[in-house]
């Protein structure tokens, strides 16, 4: 019956849209509270014995380029939850603020910490 299959497309949408949002909402997460602070402290001690004549500039290149690479997962992680969380919300029709709490996994200070 048609109405059974647009009903089955619409729950498989819903069901792919929420993955990919806890999935991007996770990653965003790990990356900002678990991989960001380290490497931004290991950015700055590598400046620092840069600056004191302690390392060569490829270190501090080497330390950058993993620093960005990082910001960079965490904004393509932020980027991919706001993209799930419009199409849930096109396909519901309404904003996930004024759905269950539950339903939609926070993202609590998720600015992107400064660039050195």
């Amino acid at each position: 019956n048609q109405q059974r299959a647009i009903e089955l497309k619409v729950t498989a949408a819903l069901a792919s849209a929420y993955a990919r949002l806890v999935n991007a909402h996770d990653e965003a997460v790990a990356l900002r509270d678990h991989a960001l602070p380290p490497s931004e402290a290991a950015y700055r001690d590598i400046r620092q014995a840069y600056d004191g004549g302690n390392l060569g500039y490829l270190d501090v290149l080497d330390a950058e380029r993993t620093l960005i690479d990082l910001r960079r997962n965490y904004l393509d992680a932020l980027a991919e939850y706001h993209s799930a969380a419009a199409e849930l919300e096109g396909l519901i029709g309404q904003s996930l603020d004024s759905v269950d709490h539950q339903a939609k996994p926070e993202l609590q200070e998720t600015q992107p910490t400064e660039a050195e």
